[in-house]
């Protein structure tokens, strides 16, 4: 990680040469709370809603590029239908 302070930014570089497809995982700890104070500290900090409001941002316009390998398939309506009526379980 490279901080730019002259600029406010923080780079990351990785520190091996990575494949095309390879994953890369970022833990952004954006903010440690305790849930009764949690309303309270957001209304007073408007830097910090800035914060996870660009991070929210970033992340829901973004798709993931391939199939996600751990998400589950979901029947339709008529297939889990059937399956039940197939179903030897009341």
């Amino acid at each position: 990680m490279i901080v730019d302070e002259e600029e406010g930014r923080i780079y990351l570089r990785a520190t091996k040469d990575m494949e095309e497809a390879e994953d890369v995982f970022l833990v952004d700890h954006a903010w440690t709370f305790k849930q009764r104070q949690a309303l309270k500290v957001l209304r007073e900090n408007e830097k910090l809603r800035e914060r996870l409001d660009n991070i929210l941002k970033a992340y829901d316009k973004r798709a993931m590029p391939v199939a996600n390998p751990f998400a589950k398939a979901k029947p339709s309506l008529d297939e889990y239908l059937k399956k039940v009526k197939e179903s030897a379980e009341p």
